[in-house]
Order: structure tokens, then sequence, then C-alpha cells
């Protein structure tokens, strides 16, 4: 007997609530690991463990399992109509659907993440020094004395806050960093009143496009295409400013940038947009030198820019944690998504209504451009009389929602690399479902 989709999503949700109230010591290590492996696996192997699992835990975690399936529940049911959950089945992994632009489609943050926000949202906490504590906490975990950290509503506000920085030097952007930002605002009108120098072509960066006085302050961005390079600053007079959409904070992934180590190789301040890759609801994130942070904290608009207490505590939450969903993902074997392709198909293939079902074994991407890229495994799917344009249209239209993509030769595609092994069953049904057969 398969694994039910609430008791997978149960645990998943409940485990950091299990391991904390069960009262032995050595439960609790029991609990973690069996936990991890459940995630880990294909469904059929977790659902083998899962009677043991429970077991070992006390009668409180039980209670947060069933805690955890009926807020599974609540949200697929009655509150449907405020949103509708989703799992990602397409290549990527950061979206530009919605007004938020590279939000994370069908990837939530983790459960301690959103429960450090819930703690002061519920209103009963003292928030005297909630700031100041947030503020050292997040600046102590980044590992490094000489940075301290601030934390912006959006990635906008943060890139909004820099003419704080600017003082009396120049604002100095080459033509090619005047980039569209995720939300769809370019850099530059975020600025406001700033005067901004700008250098060279609007295709080709080169160092040598920028003039030589000194001092000044220079902003580069990351297109997504091309990183940019923050040694060739070094000795320079200069405050280097790197804004970048996809990074993760101190935590190397598989070549995506950190903002940790730009620091350590040049760059004055730097801010990250906070989403899928660094475990963060959306928020932005500034990490720089003592000075340049205060001069920004201080300003007279860092009031208005600034994320609420409920929004630095889940970052504090995210910056600190030792793994986050993203990760967890991009650490799935090939084999493992293999493995589950090939079962889902067996199962898909079953439905009268599916006429074709073939895996294949193209990557997937964390954004559009395809600068960073990860082996994957698709499903490529045939309708006996839908097209593949409707049969899409079905599949989002679902509750959950899912996102796949079409193909030039009329298949609907759904890629695992961004769906945890425990949401298979559902995802499944829900191509069934649309699918008009089972």
């Amino acid at each position: 007997m398969k694994l039910p989709p609430w008791a997978i999503e149960a645990i998943r949700n409940g485990v950091v609530d299990v391991a904390k109230k069960a009262s032995d010591p050595n439960t609790i290590q029991r609990v973690r690991q069996q936990a991890a492996e459940l995630l880990r696996d294909l469904p059929e192997q977790a659902s083998r463990s899962l009677d043991a699992m429970v077991k070992t835990a006390s009668e409180t975690a039980k209670a947060a399992v069933d805690q955890g399936r009926e807020s599974v529940s609540k949200w697929s049911g009655t509150d449907s109509h405020v949103f509708s959950p989703c799992l990602n089945a397409t290549s990527t992994l950061l979206s530009c659907r919605g007004p938020l632009g590279n939000h994370q489609v069908g990837l939530g943050v983790d459960e301690d993440v959103v429960q450090a926000g819930l703690e002061i949202l519920r209103g009963n906490c003292d928030l005297t020094s909630a700031r100041d504590h947030f503020r050292n906490a997040l600046s102590n975990s980044v590992g490094n004395s000489e940075t301290r950290v601030l934390v912006a509503h959006s990635f906008d506000a943060a890139i909004a806050a820099l003419p704080s920085v600017a003082s009396n030097r120049p604002m100095v952007m080459h033509r090619s960093h005047a980039i569209r930002l995720p939300s769809g605002v370019p850099i530059p009108e975020l600025l406001g009143e700033t005067t901004i120098e700008y250098h060279g072509g609007a295709e080709a960066y080169s160092r040598q496009d920028f003039p030589s006085q000194h001092p000044m302050c220079v902003l580069l961005a990351d297109d997504g295409r091309h990183p940019i390079e923050p040694r060739e600053w070094a000795g320079a007079q200069t405050i280097t400013i790197g804004v970048i959409p996809v990074a993760t904070i101190h935590q190397p992934i598989d070549g995506i940038p950190t903002a940790t180590e730009l620091l350590s190789v040049g760059m004055d301040l730097v801010v990250v947009a906070g989403n899928a890759v660094n475990g963060c609801p959306p928020c932005g994130i500034l990490l720089g030198k003592p000075h340049l942070i205060e001069q920004i904290e201080s300003s007279h608009r860092w009031r208005a820019l600034s994320a609420s207490e409920t929004e630095l505590a889940m970052v504090f939450a995210a910056v600190r944690a030792t793994t986050n969903p993203f990760q967890r993902l991009v650490e799935t074997n090939i084999e493992n998504l293999r493995s589950r392709a090939e079962r889902m198909a067996t199962r898909l293939t079953g439905c009268g209504s599916i006429a074709q079902c073939q895996v294949t074994d193209e990557d997937a991407f964390v954004i559009a451009d395809h600068r960073w890229s990860f082996p994957s495994r698709q499903l490529r799917m045939k309708h006996d009389s839908l097209s593949a344009g409707d049969w899409q249209a079905a599949l989002n239209k679902g509750s959950p929602s899912v996102f796949a993509a079409t193909d030039d030769n009329g298949s609907v595609v759904v890629d695992l690399r961004w769906i945890p092994a425990s949401a298979d069953g559902l995802l499944s049904s829900q191509i069934e479902n649309a699918a008009g057969g089972s």
C-alpha cells in the first residue's frame, strides 16, 4: 500500500516539532535520521518505514504528525479560494510568474522558518529590542566579524537604499549592468534622484570602460548570464556594490554566487534577493562593511524600506539553518530521479487517455537563462485527444496546480528535479485527473 500524500507532507512539515517534543534524546536522534531517509527515498520505500518511525516517537510527537495532517487538509480544502498550492514540474526553479518575479513556484521555505515568523505574528512577543537582536544575530550567523547584515522588505527596497552609501562619491554603472530586476523594474529607476554616470557599451563589460577617477561608488549587477568580477577593484579607493538576484548567503552550491565569498574577494557591499535558493521568504538582504551598513540604517529612508520583525525572524531562521528545500532537491541524485520517472511512467501508461509517456534526460535550471543547470529526468506525454496546450491548462487549473511545459512535438513535459519525492503520488494523480482518465 502506497503512503498517502498527506502523510508524507505531514511528516515533512512536522519533523521539527517531532524532534523537539520527543522526550528521549535517543528517540530524537532516531526520528531525525528516519525522517531524513523518508524524505530522500521514494514514496514506496518511505511507506515501509513510516510505522517504525511513528512507533519510536512519543505520544506528543504523534500529535505533531496529526497537527501537520490537519494543516495540509486546511490549506488544500477550505482555504483554496485564497490561493492554490502548486507543484513546479517545469525545468525552471525561479519563475517570472506574478508581480514579484523570480519567486519560488512550488517550493516554499522550511517549517522552522515559517514557525519563527508565526511566533511574532501571534502578537504575544516582546519586540522592544527585537530589531537589534535580529540584526546582531544575523551578522553573527554569516560567520564574519567584519560583516553586518540588514534586511529590506523586498529586493527592490534593498536597492533603493543604496544611494545612502554613495555620500560624496559619484555613482558609476556600466551600461551592461543597468539590468531589469526580477520585479521588472530597471535598477536605475530604484535609485531615485541619484546622479548615475554610465560607461561602456550595452552588451560587453570591460574594466577599461570605467574612468580612472577616485573615489567613486561602482555598482555591479549580475544579469544571470555573466558573473560579476569584484577582484579587478582590489586596491582602488572605490566602494564596490554587487547586486545579485540569485545567490546563497554563505553556503556554496554548484557555482551559484555566495554573498560572503564576494565580500571576501573585494566587494564592499552585496545585495542579495531572498528566494528559494537561500531558503528565505521574498526580501532583500544587504551584507557589507559595518560603516556602510550603518550609513544605510541611519538614513531617513531606511525606516520605510526595512523588513518587519516577522520577516527578520524568518530570514534569521533561514540563514542559520544548515540546509533548505532547494539544497535538498539539488542533492537528489540522478538515479533517484530516473527510478521515480520510470515508476511514474509505468503508472501513467496504464491511463487510457494517455497515448504516450516517455522518460527523457535533459537538464533542469535555476533560472530561464540556463546559467545554472542540474541533470534531471522528465516525462514527455501525449494525450489521445487533448492538445498539449489544453492538457497543460487543465493541469494548471487543478488543486494543487501543476506547472508543466510543452515542447515543439506537441507533448506535455513534466520535469522531476524541483518535485520532492513525497509529491510523486500526488503529481501522478493530478496528471491522470487532468487527462480525464484513470
